[in-house]
């Protein structure tokens, strides 16, 4: 990775494997071990979808996120004033949502391991912000040419957009 082009990192690679964890008030999903800080999900990914929902959630009072590589479990974010009511919910296997971003409750959700907890709106949206520039320094650090892939672009161009958009 530190050697290789933009073009070759969008032709071979086009994304960064990594761990991720989302902790909502110590309601998690995913998992981070401090020893083994190696893994398989797509950072770059998670990031571009994370910070989508950062700024849909400026717009909109509900949101459901699929998570990527899971065909069953979903981010339910839901707004009142300040706050959101986050949730890990499931829908039922082969269920008829193709979309990765629903703007309306599905009846196909089912409550999983934890819901309704309780967060800053503006909290979620500044630390996504905050971890979305600390990938992307990495990556300058790894390989400043890989800032010129499409896929790192758009990952930017959210950055900068949703930058555009917090106080």
């Amino acid at each position: 990775m530190k050697v290789i082009t933009a073009n070759d990192f969008d032709r071979e690679y086009r994304d960064i494997e990594g761990i991720i964890e989302l902790d909502f008030h110590g309601h998690k999903y995913g998992y981070y071990f401090e020893d083994h800080p190696f893994g398989e999900e797509r950072l770059v990914r998670w990031f571009t979808d994370l910070l989508t929902i950062a700024l849909k959630l400026q717009k909109t009072d509900y949101l459901a996120y699929k998570i990527p590589e899971n065909s069953c479990d979903w981010l339910e974010f839901k707004a009142t004033n300040d706050e959101l009511r986050v949730s890990l919910v499931e829908s039922f296997e082969g269920g008829s949502i193709l979309e990765l971003f629903i703007a309306e409750p599905s009846k196909e959700f089912n409550n999983s391991a934890w819901s309704e907890v309780l967060v800053s709106k503006q909290q979620v949206i500044h630390e996504v912000l905050s971890k979305a520039r600390k990938l992307k320094c990495f990556i300058e650090v790894l390989n400043p040419q890989i800032l010129n892939s499409k896929t790192i672009k758009e990952l930017t161009s959210l950055i900068d957009k949703l930058s555009s958009h917090v106080t």
